[in-house]
């Protein structure tokens, strides 16, 4: 009887209960899976507003190409906008425009300008060198009450103002005088008092000759303007230029003639022309060659710059005048 083997049944119901309590236990796992599952599911198509390409996308689908995000994330980086993009169409009735221009001479495909039959030649001059410790640049502004724009206007109607108010020429020319000085340029700003254009450059002649008398050493006399420009229906030109993401007001210099030739400041605006359009050439429009002197007939060389115009925003003027005054700096110090 001892030599009977042990029944199968003792051996056995104790892996027969282990195998029966594990698939119980997988089961019970893997309803605990598919409800985890489930909720997270749930949770992300509450948080895709119903969007199941959301969804799908999460488990490794494709996304759908035509949902609203997907269209707001793939516009392309390299697409910015265009500074001169305006929509004539949103005007309102009885205003006229503010339209931003490129008038560069580069654009136009000019260097010089002229209403007047003149001989003009592009030679450049040496520049003559500013004295360190001395006062050397006079500036001026013969007509200092032109003014900018406060910010960026889209429209003007009968209210609009293009003299007065804080953001002259006036004080432009004061912050070109700071830039000088703190490029280590001797550099002075001569209030005129002139208060209309009537009989200003003869009031300012008279001005800057006393001044000259009693300082010698000034190499260089520059007079500050902004110009005016619109279309032929009469909408304002705003002209501009970009570099590293700002904005710039373009400039003109001016050249006076005597006796139909161009006037001996010449020389010197086509080398500083040149040095601005190394560094910076849309920042440039063409040179005006005008009918009367523009006192440029004086001695020393006197630089007649418009930077912008009435259309322009004072603070695109300022980025001007800053880059103008580094140029010129470099150029001119000793």
């Amino acid at each position: 009887m001892n030599d009977l083997p042990v029944a199968e049944s003792e051996q056995m119901i104790p892996y027969i209960k282990e195998r029966k309590k594990s698939g119980v236990s997988r089961i019970i796992f893997l309803f605990a899976i598919i409800g985890i599952v489930a909720a997270i599911c749930i949770t992300l198509l509450k948080s895709s507003g119903g969007n199941l390409s959301g969804l799908f996308g999460f488990l490794g689908g494709k996304e759908s190409s035509t949902t609203t995000a997907d269209k707001e994330t793939t516009t392309s980086p390299s697409e910015k906008e265009d500074i001169y993009d305006y929509d004539i169409s949103t005007l309102p009735e009885g205003k006229k425009a503010i339209i931003p221009a490129d008038l560069s001479a580069e654009k136009q495909g000019k260097r010089y300008t002229s209403d007047i039959d003149v001989s003009v030649s592009d030679t450049s001059a040496a520049l003559a060198k500013t004295q360190t410790g001395k006062t050397s640049v006079l500036i001026i502004c013969t007509h200092p009450y032109e003014s900018y724009c406060n910010e960026k206007l889209l429209c003007y109607g009968d209210d609009f103002s293009a003299v007065g108010g804080e953001n002259t020429v006036d004080a432009l020319a004061r912050e070109l005088t700071v830039s000088l000085l703190g490029l280590g340029i001797g550099a002075e700003y001569l209030d005129l008092g002139i208060t209309s254009a009537k009989n200003s450059y003869s009031k300012a002649k008279i001005k800057i000759e006393d001044y000259l008398k009693k300082h010698p050493d000034i190499v260089y006399v520059i007079d500050l303007h902004r110009g005016i420009e619109a279309d032929s229906d009469g909408n304002l030109l705003s002209p501009i230029t970009e570099k590293d993401g700002d904005i710039y007001a373009q400039i003109s210099f001016s050249v006076g003639t005597e006796n139909k030739s161009a006037s001996k400041s010449l020389p010197s605006v086509n080398t500083l022309y040149e040095k601005i359009s190394e560094r910076f050439p849309s920042l440039l429009m063409p040179t005006q060659i005008s009918e009367a002197t523009l006192n440029q007939q004086l001695s020393p060389t006197v630089i007649t710059l418009d930077i912008g115009t009435c259309a322009n925003t004072y603070s695109s003027a300022e980025n001007t005048a800053e880059f103008f005054a580094f140029i010129f700096a470099e150029a001119v110090k000793n």
